[in-house]
């Protein structure tokens, strides 16, 4: 099959994308699928057919990493978030596998202008997109459901924090409403660094979390069509799991299955199975949690378009039950297809 891995864009989550896009692409062409990987943002220079744009990248050694400093774009966003030539090109695709992180990816836009244009894609639609990336309204839907989520506050302005001051209980967590990958999330134990945190993630945001701090372990767990599958223990081997412990290679310990009992380990998949259901979730998606000291588990947030990278969680997860990660990319691909 022609299938284009739409990555990079103007997401602070580019470098992510470009890295986890590479390993699909790799992982689609092994299978014996014409793959190419398309920028997002930069599109094409040229364009004349897909069968030109796959000769040209088979000559390509380009190699990404994840290099960028935390929380910035390395490119200044433009009047469209599409480059030239992407939406030609995925309208030629069987289907266009999606390797976005971040806004303008995992927040539904794309996947609405794709069901608007006919493209077919991997993972959820529009609206679970929308609803998983925007924390406050999914912690919403979760605890009207009966799902346990840490206590919470929102603001929309430095100048609400002080009206917050007899409300806050610190440890806290600080973090913007939308966004990805640990970036701007910030775990204050003053006051001071409460409202640092809440400066520093109104820039990424027009809307902040206050958050109750868990103090227990952290585990994820993700989903393939309906499977569920093993959760996963991560243990960054210092401070908690921000963006340098997800990225850089030996910073954290993942454990799958983790070594938890099986009650505990069938409510966090039964929890998984209730978020998949309860924001509509489709394909494939990870779930996040924290477990206190007494056993008592936390829905963190939902991820549509979970990370592929070689340290990705939802690759360690897979593995667990025998799924490459070639294969992990083809059934990704085939559920979608359904």
């Amino acid at each position: 099959m022609k299938i284009v891995v739409l990555g990079g864009g103007y997401s602070t989550e580019r470098e992510v994308s470009l890295v986890t896009s590479q390993g699909i692409c790799r992982a689609l062409n092994a299978n014996g699928h014409q793959a190419v990987l398309i920028d997002m943002a930069l599109g094409l220079d040229t364009f004349s057919s897909f069968a030109s744009v796959y000769d040209a990248q088979k000559e390509m050694t380009t190699t990404y990493t994840i290099e960028a400093s935390v929380g910035e774009s390395v490119l200044d966003e433009q009047s469209s978030v599409f480059g030239p030539h992407v939406l030609k090109i995925c309208q030629l695709a069987d289907i266009v596998f999606i390797g976005l992180h971040g806004e303008t990816g995992e927040d539904g836009k794309v996947q609405a202008t794709f069901d608007t244009l006919g493209i077919r894609y991997t993972g959820s639609g529009f609206l679970a997109s929308a609803l998983a990336m925007d924390k406050h309204l999914s912690k919403i839907l979760m605890a009207h459901h009966g799902i346990r989520t840490p206590a919470y506050h929102t603001i929309q302005s430095v100048s609400q924090f002080d009206d917050l001051l007899p409300h806050l209980a610190l440890p806290c967590v600080v973090k913007p409403a939308s966004g990805g990958s640990s970036i701007g999330v910030v775990i204050a134990q003053t006051v001071e660094e409460c409202r640092q945190g809440v400066e520093a993630a109104l820039f990424l945001d027009s809307t902040v979390i206050i958050e109750e701090f868990v103090d227990g372990r952290e585990f994820s767990c993700g989903f393939l069509g309906d499977q569920i599958l093993p959760a996963v223990e991560i243990i960054p081997k210092q401070g908690f799991y921000d963006y340098r412990n997800k990225y850089q290679p030996g910073a954290t310990e993942e454990v799958s299955p983790p070594d938890i009992s099986d009650e505990l380990h069938h409510t966090i998949q039964d929890m998984t199975r209730q978020v998949k259901e309860l924001l509509h979730l489709e394909v494939y998606g990870r779930v996040d949690f924290l477990v206190d000291q007494d056993e008592r588990v936390y829905c963190i947030e939902a991820n549509t378009l979970p990370g592929m990278t070689p340290t990705s969680l939802l690759p360690v997860e897979a593995q667990a039950v025998g799924i490459s990660y070639n294969d992990l990319c083809e059934k990704i691909m085939q559920e979608s297809l359904k």
